[in-house]
This record gives structure tokens, C-alpha cells and sequence, in this order.
């Protein structure tokens, strides 16, 4: 003899299915972002320290009387304003800009 379900079963394991579908979309959704954000804190991150490691050697180049390399120089134009303003203050940062409508990280 077989059991007859309730009959709510039918409507209730269909809500549980659409329930259970549309959490999983979700989590996916909410992981995507973390993944992304994740990765682009940390490539800029690695620009940042790319940035500073060749403004450490255009810095050492120049009070050695040395040619800058390509890329390097001094008060360039394209300088963002706030960072220029750092550097005459005495200190150093870095800031991700675009220039020449290519995204760019520099560093004073």
C-alpha cells in the first residue's frame, strides 16, 4: 500500500526548487563579484609596487647623473595634479590615471 502525499507536496517542492535555484544563482553572483574585486585590488597593488620600484631606480639614476629610462622623467605634463602636489610636499605615492586614454599607474 503506498502513501498519498498532502496536497500541498506538489506546490511546496516546487517553491523549494525555485528557492533553492535562485539562492545558488545568488551565491554564484555574490562570488563573481568577491573574485573580481579580489583580483583587481590586487593588480593594482602590484602596479603600485612596480610603480615605486622604478621611481626608486629613476630617482637613483638621476643623483647619479645617469640617462633615465624610457617612460621616466622629471615634472612630466601629464603628472595628475593631487600627485604632483605629494611630491612637491616631500613625499612619495602613487595613483592610477589615464593618460593618452590608456589606464596608467604613476608614481612621485
Amino acid at each position: 500500500m503506498r502513501l498519498a502525499l498532502p496536497r500541498w507536496a506538489g506546490p511546496l517542492a516546487v517553491r523549494s526548487a525555485v528557492f533553492i535555484a535562485v539562492m545558488c544563482c545568488g551565491l554564484a553572483a555574490l562570488l563573481g563579484v568577491l573574485v573580481h574585486v579580489s583580483v583587481t585590488d590586487q593588480t593594482v597593488g602590484q602596479a603600485r609596487d612596480v610603480a615605486l620600484s622604478r621611481l626608486r631606480e629613476a630617482t637613483e639614476s638621476y643623483e647619479a647623473g645617469d640617462p633615465l629610462r624610457r617612460g621616466a622623467g622629471i615634472d612630466p605634463p601629464g603628472l595628475p595634479r593631487r600627485l604632483r602636489e605629494l611630491a612637491v610636499s616631500g613625499r612619495r605615492g602613487t595613483m592610477a590615471a589615464d593618460y593618452e586614454g590608456h589606464p596608467t599607474m604613476w608614481a612621485a
